[in-house]
């Protein structure tokens, strides 16, 4: 077994706001061959994991963006001295030269990052151009509650920003909410 995969089995097994949708990130990234997945907002590293072990898998790469280097504990897991199939930037999504660090096109792309609506916004409007024909997106914390007050920021940019793109979204649901927006595959 490898060290993203085990990473990844360990991480879904245990209890967290995403652990349970682990399953559904991993899957949604292997089935495309030579995965390529552009994550905003790293975090912990829950999914970033299962994206790893997916790209592993399918010989494919992953890029994250995050605001703090936190994260980058991630790279010590890089077996028998090949590097991770991981490409980390640090800095504001928002920013253009960030943007212009991640790559052109992504079969998978996830968005969570701070929840905001403006933020939410640009993103979607930002990188969503960039999934493949047939690619998914999928943004964490959709239903999410903050201070026992529901907060439908994430849900309301995407209610907001993807008519405009032809597309719609919809909830798989779990703690907190998790939005999968299907891009068409070209006629």
């Amino acid at each position: 077994m490898t060290g993203w995969l085990a990473d990844y089995q360990r991480r879904a097994a245990a209890r967290s706001d995403l652990g349970h949708n682990l399953h559904i990130l991993f899957g949604a990234a292997a089935r495309y061959p030579a995965c390529t997945v552009l994550e905003i907002g790293v975090g912990t590293g829950q999914s970033t994991t299962a994206f790893l072990a997916a790209a592993e898998l399918t010989g494919g790469h992953v890029w994250s963006v995050d605001i703090s280097a936190s994260c980058l504990f991630l790279l010590e897991h890089a077996q028998s001295g090949r590097p991770a199939p991981w490409t980390f930037i640090l800095g504001d999504s928002a920013d253009q030269a960030v943007t212009d660090r991640t790559p052109d096109k992504a079969d998978v792309l996830f968005i969570d990052s701070s929840h905001a609506y403006a933020q939410t916004r640009l993103e979607l409007e930002r990188y969503v151009p960039r999934v493949r024909p047939g690619g998914m997106v999928l943004l964490h914390d959709t239903t999410w509650t903050f201070s026992d007050r529901p907060s439908a920021e994430v849900a309301d940019a995407l209610n907001d920003v993807l008519p405009a793109m032809g597309l719609s979204w919809r909830e798989l649901g779990g703690e907190n909410g998790l939005g999968v927006i299907d891009i068409p595959r070209e006629a």
